[in-house]
């Protein structure tokens, strides 16, 4: 891979959380007080590439160590504050329009639901504490 690939892709796989991050965080901030019990919530998803890199997939593994470091700095600013951040792993193709014509397997449910996806994230994000950091283990304080 030439470095000009990988810092294009690492720059686009990071640069979209971070403004996304810069949009949200004020109205969640905003928001803490109307909801103590579930505080406002910033979610992000990741792969097991965001904890371990496999062969030939280092600009993939880029982006999400990119992505998981920017969730955990996010997490440590923003916790205190009442803003719980999240880094889900979801490991697979998520059915959505844009993977609709991907080819995965021919198994009926080898992409994973988008509403299961929501489901599982709400779930567990409903569940955590407002002291924890993450859906990973809460070792980020």
């Amino acid at each position: 891979m030439q470095c000009t690939l990988l810092l294009t892709l690492l720059s686009e796989r990071s640069k979209g959380a971070f403004h996304f991050s810069q949009a949200a965080l004020p109205l969640l901030l905003s928001n803490i007080q109307q909801t103590p019990q579930y505080p406002p919530t910033l979610i992000f998803t990741g792969a097991t590439a965001s904890l371990k890199a496999s062969a030939l997939f280092a600009s993939f593994a880029t982006g999400k160590f990119a992505l998981r470091a920017l969730a955990q700095s996010l997490a440590r600013e923003f916790g205190p504050k009442g803003v719980h951040v999240a880094h889900a792993i979801i490991d697979g193709v998520i059915d959505i329009e844009r993977t609709k014509e991907w080819k995965v397997s021919d198994a009926p449910d080898a992409k994973i639901s988008a509403d299961a996806v929501s489901t599982f994230v709400t779930c567990a994000s409903i569940r955590i504490c407002r002291g924890m950091c993450g859906l990973e283990k809460s070792d980020w304080g």
